[in-house]
């Protein structure tokens, strides 16, 4: 009736809308600030939705004269009315509403009295006060929720809420409480005691970004029929202590973030979860940067089939009890043990990684690891190794002979910055399908030969950094190199300054666009042969760079010789 109206509704005393049943959309995007509703009868009103939908000039919005009782809908109602303050609700009526979801969503609202709201009949509250960052306080009173199936985001993202009484909530045919309290990032504390739990399903993230929750007492919740609980404790980092000793979890199919940054979080129960039908676990405790112990020896892991990031930077963890993992089912391993910095032995001996295919950044940053033994692990169905061990800085030997890596394509940064490896065993390695080695053995810096004669670098594009900074090296046989899809061989050798001589006459650099740095502090350098060399293509900046004055070069690329330290020999055959 008025959509979109420029001009001035402040006074609407002269309307009768008596006989009026349908209100949809009446003041859809309106321009005036001030509307007068106090004498308009709606009592034969069944449609209300959308009425003040994107009214985005209204402050305030008195409604106390409404009558309710014959309206049906009121769906989106207050709709991108993104600066209504505060709105004066009706007193009469909603005997038949039963949906009021999105209600008072994405507003800017700061109080709301609820308190003479009608919500008998009320079976959806999904996201109800979704989005409403400005919103202080709310007012029940005796809200009816004995109805509702669906509490679903109900306060998700209500970021100034300071506090909040549901004592008079009941909650006994609810359904589903995923990301109920989502994003209340102000909440100190929330009493739940009065919560009927029994027929939830589902409590996803229900408590997820709660970031000032220093206590959270949920032991009432009976949650036998719940199958999702992941990322219900994320980012609670507030709080220091859980427990969950009480919880039933036979029926939860999913746990994967549970705890995840929950950075404070120095002790947790979970001493009788049921995990026999969990299917993932992945990155459940991510970012417990404080928790110092975890004993999951009762944990059934036979049906989960993804472990990604499930201890990922629990970096003061001392001591892990997983000695009953039945890992039969895992596909995916990586970061499962990354950045766990404290933790200086890991038996896992035992594993069966017969179905993974991931096992990127697995063990990545375990910097106080020493010893590690993988010669049970069947590695037949990994694709991904990259950053597999990088900055294990204290492991000293590793045997891998017994790794099948016939399907794996990437093996970047496999080994890099691990300092003190000083035997490594890869002589099985098949590498027929991989693609990306850069950095794979970048500053292992205490190695002193390496057998690469099984490598197959055929697919490989890029060798960027592949040997920087190994400067123990005293052998390295690369014979069996393809390089014939090589373009970056940047940094390829840097730093390696106890190698004397280094036989390259194989290598095919005709597609090779970069060699900056290639052999750029190579210090001890006696003899390099470089005879097939083709620069032709390539940048050659520094390729010398700071190497060894005496060597001799052989080389046929009068580009790469006219760079020549000062001092060396090149010649070709």
């Amino acid at each position: 009736m008025f959509r979109e109206s420029d001009f001035a509704l402040s006074d609407l005393s002269f309307l009768n809308a008596s006989s009026v049943t349908d209100m949809s959309y009446m003041f859809y995007g309106i321009k005036d600030k001030n509307l007068d509703l106090s004498y308009f009868n709606t009592q034969n009103v069944k449609n209300m939705s959308y009425m003040f939908s994107q009214c985005n000039q209204i402050i305030n919005l008195d409604l106390s004269k409404f009558n309710m009782e014959n309206v049906l809908d009121i769906s989106n109602i207050f709709e991108q009315s993104n600066n209504l303050r505060n709105i004066t609700m009706w007193k009469q009526g909603i005997n038949l509403i039963t949906n009021m979801s999105n209600l008072f969503s994405n507003l800017n609202l700061e109080n709301l009295d609820l308190s003479n709201v009608n919500t008998t009949g009320v079976k959806d509250m999904t996201r109800m006060f979704y989005w409403n960052y400005e919103l202080k306080s709310i007012n029940f009173g005796i809200f009816d929720t004995s109805k509702v199936t669906s509490m679903k985001e109900m306060f998700d993202y209500c970021e100034s809420l300071t506090s909040l009484n549901l004592s008079s909530f009941n909650t006994s045919n609810a359904i589903t409480m995923e990301k109920m309290f989502s994003g209340c990032r102000i909440l100190t504390s929330l009493n739940l005691f009065s919560f009927n739990t029994n027929k939830v399903t589902n409590m996803y993230s229900m408590f997820s970004g709660c970031k000032n929750l220093n206590y959270l007492n949920i032991s009432s919740f009976n949650t036998n029929n719940v199958k999702n609980i992941s990322n219900m404790f994320s980012g609670n980092s507030n709080l220091e202590s859980l427990d969950l000793s009480f919880f039933k979890t036979s029926n939860v199919i999913r746990m994967d973030s549970l705890f995840s940054d929950c950075n404070k979080l120095k002790y947790v129960n979970i001493s009788n979860f049921n995990t026999r039908k969990v299917q993932s676990m992945s990155y459940m405790f991510y970012n417990c940067n404080n928790l110092k112990s975890l004993d999951l020896n009762n944990f059934d892991t036979s049906s989960v089939t993804n472990m990604q990031g499930m201890f990922y930077l629990c970096s003061s963890l001392e001591y892990l009890n997983i000695s009953n993992f039945d890992t039969k089912s895992v596909i995916s391993m990586s970061y499962m043990f990354a950045k766990c910095y404290s933790l200086q032995s890991l038996d896992i001996s035992f594993f069966n990684t017969s179905k993974v295919e991931n096992m990127a950044v697995m063990f990545s940053y375990m910097e106080k690891l020493t010893s590690l033994d993988l010669s049970n692990f069947d590695t037949s169905s990994v694709t991904r190794m990259e950053q597999m061990f990088n900055d294990c800085y204290n492991l000293t030997s590793l045997d891998l002979s017994s790794f099948n890596t016939k399907n794996v394509t990437n093996m970047a940064a496999m080994f890099q910055n691990c300092f003190y490896l000083k035997y490594l065993n890869i002589s099985n390695f098949d590498t027929s399908k991989v693609t990306n080695m850069v950095f794979i053995f970048s500053s292992c810096r205490n190695l002193t030969s390496l057998n690469l004669n099984n490598f197959d670098t055929s697919l490989i594009t890029s060798m960027y950094d592949m040997f920087y900074d190994c400067q123990s090296l005293i052998y390295l046989n690369l014979s069996s190199f393809n390089t014939n899809n090589a373009i970056d061989m940047g940094k390829m050798f840097y730093n390696n300054y106890k190698l004397t001589s280094l036989n390259l006459s194989s290598f095919n650099t005709d597609k090779v666009t970069t060699m900056v740095g290639m052999f750029a502090n190579c210090k001890n350098f006696e003899t390099l042969d470089l005879l097939n060399f083709n620069s032709s293509n390539a940048k050659i900046d520094n390729i010398f760079e700071n190497s060894s004055s005496y060597m001799t070069i052989i080389c046929n690329d009068y580009k790469i010789c006219n760079e020549k330290p000062s001092g060396s020999i090149c010649y070709n055959k």
